[in-house]
């Protein structure tokens, strides 16, 4: 999961970059039970997504959302740019995997592995960067999807759960939690805050409400400066035209290793030198601000 980064991170770049003159388809059908699987092709893919309310729905404990649903979530393993890094993703199709951008941000053929250790070679057709969204299709079907419940049904207080695979192990986890609060823009709900045992691996997976409906996206710490750190899991509501977006329109993404090694970008480059001279503050704002699993952010954390 991502930091959020903070004000103070903010103006230290400001600084540094004085000083040195440098410097988050088609409709994604509410994903499914696990009876009803469509094997479709990228010009017409359907994916489950029926948000409608169905007050015959079954509440699972959480013991039970971990052994119905977690066939359908699947750790993505990225190797590209000299960086090896991990994340979740859970099918909304029989061929199509949601995940978040950062997950798979510096390798566009990552592999996926489901819980019992299938693995499917991926190819992202496409991301959103700014909504920290991306889409994976597989050739092999994937079983098991889910399907979305829109965040108005949704009240604070509810359990929520993680499926996904967390640092350190990276392995299957079950994580449940209280849903605390939303974030809100324009009177809509477009993030989940929530208290789950969430890390980094989970990003990408779901967070599922007791009925198994997929209720956000986990994506990222809601921020460093807090005592106790929360989730944010994004909503449909805010990412779901964005798959749709990307499904109806597949790309053939090419693998950039821009912003990843040392070299690639002159601005991290001055705060990995100052970092490696001993100015552990430069330390600090590389971890920051690099992307998630490159080796400017593992330089930085050390």
């Amino acid at each position: 999961m991502r930091v959020r980064p903070t004000l103070f991170v903010a103006l230290v770049i400001a600084v540094v970059g004085a000083a040195c003159a440098a410097p988050p388809a088609q409709t994604v059908d509410d994903a499914a039970d696990t009876t009803n699987t469509e094997t479709t092709t990228n010009t017409d893919t359907t994916t489950n997504n029926d948000t409608t309310a169905d007050d015959s729905e079954r509440e699972y404990s959480v013991e039970e959302i971990g052994r119905e649903f977690g066939d359908a979530v699947w750790r993505v393993e990225v190797s590209a740019c000299g960086v090896e890094n991990g994340g979740s993703a859970f099918s909304i199709a029989d061929d199509l995997l949601v995940t978040n951008e950062h997950v798979v941000s510096f390798d566009t053929e990552p592999i996926v592995v489901s819980r019992d250790g299938r693995e499917l070679a991926g190819r992202v057709i496409g991301t959103a960067p700014w909504v920290d969204i991306a889409v994976i299709e597989v050739d092999e079907p994937l079983g098991q999807q889910l399907r979305w419940r829109p965040a108005a049904e949704l009240v604070e207080g509810q359990p929520v759960i993680a499926l996904g695979y967390p640092a350190p192990l990276g392995n299957f986890a079950v994580a449940p939690g209280t849903l605390l609060s939303f974030d809100v823009s324009d009177g809509e709900r477009t993030a989940i805050l929530s208290d789950e045992r969430s890390d980094f691996g989970s990003s990408g997976g779901p967070l599922m409400d007791s009925t198994g409906r997929v209720i956000g996206v986990v994506t990222e710490f809601s921020d460093d400066s807090a005592l106790q750190l929360t989730g944010l899991s994004y909503t449909y509501e805010y990412v779901g035209d964005v798959i749709d977006e990307i499904i109806a329109n597949p790309q053939q993404l090419e693998t950039l290793c821009d912003g990843i090694q040392y070299g690639s970008d002159s601005d991290l480059d001055i705060l990995w030198d100052l970092c490696d001279g001993g100015r552990y503050w430069a330390c600090d704002v590389l971890y920051q601000i690099s992307e998630v699993g490159s080796q400017y952010e593992n330089f930085g954390g050390t």
